[in-house]
């Protein structure tokens, strides 16, 4: 079989999966186009990844849907085997093996393929998970290549830290010599790639996490850079790449800090550092010798320019000797305020933000909560109508923390009062001051004005007016919109609150902001911190 033959039959294969709504959208292009068909006939089925956590997850949780489509297809049942191939780490110049054995990062080893993957039992691929892959290597000759001796960063330029210290804990700094592993307690481990569902909001932030899981260190992916506003599962897969690491990758030491934590670390080395000299060394060094390096809520360090002076040559110094470092913040690297050469390093590898939520997406989070609380609460499960899933998927905002709580509240009220007192009804009253949108109904079009003049520094009577120039349009159609999106009341009556503008020219505003949000991250930035000032207007 050429290789156009083998790609029109991966073609046919992917397309029939697809329609059989076996496999999401989301988790089809986040794993099977990181999948290269090697060979298909009916007693073999052979595909390759670079990526370790694809091939993992596919043995785990796919095969069974493949053999039971190829069954369908060819009435044959044929042996399917992922293959993990080898990627070259350009910063180092040297092959990684990136199986699930843990094998570090500095070795150099022979090419290998699997020899068994993950039994599955259904008709749908149902799946018993496995304790770990069985890996063969046929030509293993392993080569140990020393890393080189840390380079000690001068420490005579630390400066007074008059802005930084005022946060500062009061817990002390606990030094450390040698790169250590992050604390991992249970409920960290919650925060998995297994129970991060994927929609069409998240699934490229997904795709770049589950590649750099199993691939650390990979330079078009270093430093990995996630952003977007609270609540939407930045934290989620930060950890779920540590999580990942932890169990599969043993070998590889990580640390998890968020930013307020490494400001706290950083002040209180700097001040320790004229009674102990080594002090800032231990510091940098347990941050510069770790193989995989996690910050979030970067944004936290904008105003800190010591501690951003710190971590920008951390950065460099871990991306010149090819160690991964993931960093997450609630807005894209140039919304935050800091110098422009430390957000051009922010963007130097894989830049990737989280959108809200669509209403698919939230549907699945919520029957994913629920399958997961009659899991642990079993035989005690409940079940939640498809009514009212709908109706808290459309009422909820775009924080998941949110939508997971208002689940919370409607399964505490089923395990009081029973499935059969669940109505409609019901949870409306039980959610009404609930959901962040639900108070947008006691907004008025003049509160959303007056905020939004506020902020761009308009008059009134020129938000309203027949003025045209871009810096009171713009603001006109923000406002508009808003109202909207808002208050959800009809384009005339908008039109009324503006001057008397007509049906078209309204639908206009919106439309053209519409088209912003979708090409502009600051548009959708700049319109989320209006909302959060009328919201707490």
């Amino acid at each position: 079989m050429d290789d156009f033959q083998l790609h029109e039959q991966w073609i046919q294969l992917c397309s029939t999966l697809r329609a059989q709504h076996y496999i999401s959208d989301g988790q089809f292009d986040a794993f099977f186009t990181q999948l290269e068909p090697k060979l298909i006939s009916a007693e073999e089925v052979i595909l390759s990844t670079s990526n370790a956590f694809v091939k993992s997850w596919i043995e785990c949780n796919f095969v069974g849907y493949i053999a039971s489509t190829l069954q369908k297809m060819y009435q044959c049942n044929p042996t399917i085997s992922i293959r993990l191939v080898e990627i070259q780490n350009v910063a180092t110049n040297t092959t990684v093996r990136n199986d699930n054995l843990g094998v570090h990062p500095q070795e150099v080893t022979g090419t290998y393929e699997t020899t068994e993957v993950c039994k599955t039992s259904g008709e749908h691929g149902d799946t018993k998970q496995p304790a770990g892959s069985q890996l063969t290597d046929n030509t293993s000759t392993v080569q140990t290549v020393s890393p080189e001796k840390k380079d000690t960063m001068q420490t005579n330029h630390i400066l007074s830290m008059d802005s930084e210290i005022k946060t500062v804990s009061t817990s002390s700094y606990d030094s450390a010599s040698t790169p250590v592993p992050s604390e991992h307690t249970g409920i960290e481990s919650a925060y998995t790639f297994e129970n991060f569902v994927i929609g069409d909001s998240n699934r490229m932030a997904y795709s770049m996490s589950i590649e750099v899981a199993g691939n650390p260190g990979n330079r078009s992916l270093n430093p990995l850079f996630i952003y977007g506003k609270s609540g939407l599962g930045k934290t989620h897969l930060v950890r779920a790449i540590e999580d990942y690491i932890r169990v599969n990758l043993p070998h590889y030491t990580r640390l998890y800090k968020d930013a307020s934590s490494f400001l706290n670390e950083f002040i209180e080395a700097s001040m320790a550092h004229d009674k102990s000299k080594h002090t800032f060394r231990d510091f940098q060094n347990a941050y510069e010798n770790v193989d995989v390096l996690l910050i979030d809520d970067v944004q936290l360090l904008q105003g800190k320019k010591q501690t951003l002076e710190i971590l920008f040559q951390i950065i460099n110094t871990r991306i010149e000797k090819g160690m991964q470092i993931i960093l997450s913040a609630d807005r894209a690297p140039k919304n935050i305020d800091i110098d422009e050469r430390y957000y051009s390093r922010f963007n130097s590898g894989g830049t990737v933000d989280i959108q809200p939520p669509e209403i698919e997406t939230k549907l699945s989070i919520i029957r994913n909560f629920i399958r997961e609380y009659n899991r642990i609460a079993a035989p005690h499960t409940i079940m939640v109508p498809e009514e009212i899933e709908m109706y808290i998927a459309e009422n909820s905002g775009s924080n998941i923390r949110e939508l997971k709580s208002a689940i919370t509240k409607v399964i505490s009220q089923i395990k009081i009062f029973g499935d059969d007192a669940l109505t409609l009804t019901t949870v409306r009253k039980l959610l009404e001051n609930h959901f962040s949108g639900g108070a947008m109904r006691q907004l008025t079009v003049k509160a959303i004005q007056e905020v939004v003049e506020d902020y761009y520094k308009v008059k009134h009577d020129d938000l309203i007016g027949a003025k045209r120039s871009r810096d009171i349009s713009y603001p006109r159609q923000i406002a508009i919109y808003l109202c909207r999106e808002m208050l959800d009341i009809p384009f005339a009556l908008v039109g009324e609150s503006f001057g008397g503008r007509d049906h078209a020219t309204i639908i206009y505003a919106v439309k053209s902001i519409e088209d912003r949000l979708e090409k502009s991250r600051e548009v959708q930035e700049e319109i989320e911190l209006i909302q959060k000032l009328i919201r707490e207007k």
